[in-house]
């Protein structure tokens, strides 16, 4: 089995129940947490427990850098706004951008906020498919019931 990127996961070895781990699976949490949800209401989302996704990044090193990159993408966002408002005048912007700075977020380059508006609406559209395929799957469920 693959990751949404292609690499090989690692597999449990002998029988057992099978993995919840899909790329489906995968996609949600991503998706999820490229909007700002937390790890556990991401992994409520993907409908697994939050040890589960725990484990997953424990045991994963990759995954678990792809989970922490997405997670920084609402953040990266936020920093932008909150400049361009601090830029636009905003004194209390620009108050709660030094009280609460961190080193990487000190000024957005050109480049970072286009990448970031970029995987902005890759996650949507993504979440919007995963949607759409849940929903579908639900009628044919429906349907067959």
């Amino acid at each position: 089995m693959s990751d949404t990127n292609g690499r090989a996961r690692p597999s449990l070895a002998g029988p057992g129940r099978p993995t919840k781990r899909t790329p489906e699976v995968e996609q949600i949490l991503l998706d999820a947490l490229g909007l700002g949800l937390s790890y556990e209401s991401s992994a409520k989302l993907a409908r697994i427990a939050h040890s589960t996704f725990e484990e997953w990044m424990r045991n994963d090193s990759d995954f678990r850098a792809i989970c922490e990159e997405a997670r920084m993408v609402p953040a990266r966002t936020c920093a932008h706004y909150l400049m361009e408002q601090a830029r636009e005048g905003s004194s209390a912007a620009a108050i709660f951008f030094l009280k609460c700075r961190a080193p990487e977020f000190r000024e957005p380059k050109d480049e970072i906020v286009a990448e970031t508006r970029a995987i902005g609406e890759r996650i949507i559209d993504g979440i919007e498919r995963a949607r759409q395929r849940r929903d579908a799957e639900q009628v044919t469920a429906n349907r067959v019931n």
